[in-house]
């Protein structure tokens, strides 16, 4: 369902053949992996700091590409799953804006 969610915004999920629904990667695959951007969830009844450690030398880190998902609505398929759709495509399009300025300024 996150893959589709993700393609359905001009996205990829590099993640997308991952044996679990929810997956959390290693800091080895992500290293291996190393995305432009970087979408985690996170619950707005319990939010926690997540370990920013793990992304250090990703490109997504970098260029301030890592941004984060309410997980109420793209871990839970529902009607609220089109709240999440959007809150993506929104996400994926800055981060776009934001690799095109990064280009251009190079």
């Amino acid at each position: 369902m996150i893959s589709q969610v993700i393609s359905a915004c001009g996205g990829q999920n590099v993640f997308a053949s991952a044996p679990a629904l929810v997956f959390q990667p290693s800091r080895e695959q992500l290293l291996q992996q190393n995305p432009d951007v970087i979408l985690r969830s996170a619950s707005t009844v319990s939010p926690r700091k997540p370990d920013e450690s793990v992304y250090e030398g990703l490109a997504a880190k970098q260029r301030g590409q890592i941004y984060t998902v309410n997980a109420d609505h793209i871990l839970r398929p529902g009607p609220r799953l089109a709240d999440a759709a959007e809150q993506v495509c929104h996400l994926l399009d800055q981060a776009r804006q934001a690799k095109n300025y990064f280009s251009a300024a190079q």
